[in-house]
């Protein structure tokens, strides 16, 4: 699967699984009369709650996957110069890997 499929499959899972707090989330940020986007902030803290508590493969991921998300995540911290996309595109790509080898067995386990 390409990395646009692991993006569209999370989305799926966490629109399914928490659909108050994700439209809710995103009809904050799409509102013309909300210029500080911050104000959104409380319906973001409510979707990523929800995420980490319900959705069952963002837990798989973080869970299997928490080397490769702390490597990205250092990579991500440690660029001072703003050049993270190439600089830690090799971590972006193995978290990417990890989290679609979990997609992966995560389907075949539930067959």
């Amino acid at each position: 699967m390409a990395s646009r499929v692991l993006d569209e499959f999370v989305i799926q899972e966490v629109a399914k699984t928490c659909p108050e707090p994700f439209v809710n989330f995103h009809k904050c940020l799409e509102d013309p009369t909300i210029k500080d986007k911050n104000q959104c902030a409380e319906f973001q803290l409510a979707l990523q709650k929800c995420v980490k508590t319900q959705v069952t493969v963002y837990r798989h991921i973080e869970e299997n996957c928490s080397e490769k998300i702390m490597k990205y995540q250092d990579c991500i911290m440690k660029d001072t110069e703003g050049n993270s996309s190439s600089k830690c595109f090799d971590y972006l790509k193995d978290l990417r890997d990890c989290a679609m080898g979990v997609i992966q067995t995560d389907e075949k386990m539930s067959k």
